[in-house]
């Protein structure tokens, strides 16, 4: 989500309680910034068309250093464990029915045979940091503590706090560690090493 008028960039990580918080400031920015007026002329081109799910490099590619620069930038990271749950529950078993957790772990992290863009099952540091790995945002919220860091946002921003809804929740145990057993819990902790040691994640 970018707002050119309020001058925030919003970097919607996959899975990480973004959905509600674009719905909560709807009225304040484009959940789709290629649709933006502004934007629609712009000469720099982006692959990834979700563009709700651009990183934020990104964002700064198509905003430019000087108004990325003016922008207020934040983001919210989960846990790996229980996004990656959350990722397999809320989008990968809808479509392939038929694929299991553990198989669906194999192919993501061992195969390398991905069900969507591979940002999806990527550590949240690729989708905020730049070329030489510095955090690239002002701002990072945790979906664990999602409505506090919610509240925070506002604040920076000058919009009123909300009760935050739960949009986009998938069907599933509320208690990821059900679907690991000890291989597939190493493979993740393996690919997300980076969240893990930056905001002090355990299993």
């Amino acid at each position: 989500m970018i707002s050119i008028e309020n001058k925030f960039v919003f970097t919607h990580i996959g899975r990480t309680g973004g959905a509600s918080i674009e719905n909560a400031l709807i009225d304040y920015g484009f959940k789709k910034p290629h649709k933006s007026y502004s934007m629609n002329n712009s000469p720099k081109v982006i692959y990834f068309e979700a563009s709700q799910h651009w990183t934020a490099r990104e964002e700064r590619v198509i905003l430019g250093k000087e108004l990325w620069s003016e922008c207020f930038k934040f983001t919210i990271v989960r846990n790996p464990w229980d996004r990656i749950v959350s990722q397999y529950c809320g989008h990968v078993v809808k479509e392939i029915p038929n694929l299991s957790f553990d198989e669906y772990i194999i192919r993501s992290f061992e195969e390398k045979v991905y069900h969507d863009d591979p940002r999806f099952v990527k550590p949240c540091m690729d989708w905020i940091t730049d070329s030489n790995g510095n955090i690239i945002v002002d701002f990072i919220g945790y979906m664990e503590t999602l409505q506090e860091s919610f509240n925070q946002i506002c604040e920076i921003i000058r919009a009123p706090q909300k009760i935050l809804q739960n949009n986009g929740k998938s069907n599933r145990k509320s208690n990821y560690r059900e679907y690991y057993n000890n291989k597939t819990a190493d493979l993740v902790e393996q690919a997300f090493k980076q969240d893990i040691m930056e905001f002090n994640y355990e299993f």
